[in-house]
């Protein structure tokens, strides 16, 4: 267990290209891991769906820590596709 606002690091993988490994706190909110790729990885945070060990990341004002994210786990990136209505 790491103490309180410790920093992690953990892997994104997104289902296309290479994964992407980030140094982040513990404390930091999803929102705030999904503005980090956003930077690295120029996908828009509308347009990301975070996975881990399987469970969609929805709620992006928990924090790391009360998701569950350990140092080096690994979550899935997968791009969500804008749906065009005709």
């Amino acid at each position: 267990m790491v103490a309180p606002g410790t920093e992690i690091k953990l892997w994104v993988r997104p289902l296309l290209g290479e994964p992407l490994q980030l140094s982040m706190s513990e404390l930091d909110k999803i929102s705030d891991l999904k503005k980090t790729i956003e930077r690295n990885l120029s996908i828009a945070q509308a347009s990301q769906q975070l996975v881990h060990f399987g469970s969609p990341l929805e709620d992006e004002d928990r924090s790391l820590a009360q998701c569950g994210i350990l140092d080096n786990d690994t979550l899935v990136l997968i791009k969500k596709e804008a749906c065009l209505l005709t």
